[in-house]
């Protein structure tokens, strides 16, 4: 569950620059309320890197993933394309409305993997995005 409206998600997810800048500020806010962070969380963020256009994961023995923006439509669903990745990939952000000033968010991943890298790319593509699922998910207020 995600503390915004579809409109202020997507137009967050859609400016990764902007985006970076939103989860920082979640983090230092946070922690000026002294709220316990996690370690993971505070790792994972060093392990993201935004800019105008583009997402790099690091993404271990896979090394980094870079996506940059893709096709998108207002309010409901912002992709990003591997960029230079060993495989065709695509992150689709697909946003939900939950209720008043809440969305829900979904990722899907579409990847053309051969079956002998599965093993090998799988694991650490799903920590990542598991990482990244959990920061969204920290952002007091999309506003």
């Amino acid at each position: 569950m995600l503390n915004g409206s579809p409109a202020q998600v997507y137009n967050r997810l859609s400016n990764p620059a902007g985006l970076d800048q939103v989860l920082r500020n979640a983090l230092e806010k946070a922690q000026k309320e002294g709220k316990e962070i996690p370690a993971e969380l505070e790792q994972n963020l060093d392990k993201i890197s935004f800019t105008e256009n583009s997402i790099t994961i690091s993404a271990g023995g896979a090394g980094s993933l870079s996506f940059r923006l893709g096709d998108c439509k207002p309010d409901t669903d912002v992709q990003y394309v591997g960029d230079g990745t060993p495989v065709a990939i695509i992150l689709d952000f697909n946003i939900l409305p939950e209720g008043v000033d809440k969305s829900m968010i979904s990722i899907t991943v579409q990847a053309d993997m051969p079956y002998m890298l599965r093993p090998m790319i799988q694991g650490p593509m799903r920590k990542s995005l598991d990482a990244l699922t959990s920061m969204l998910q920290q952002i007091p207020s999309w506003s």
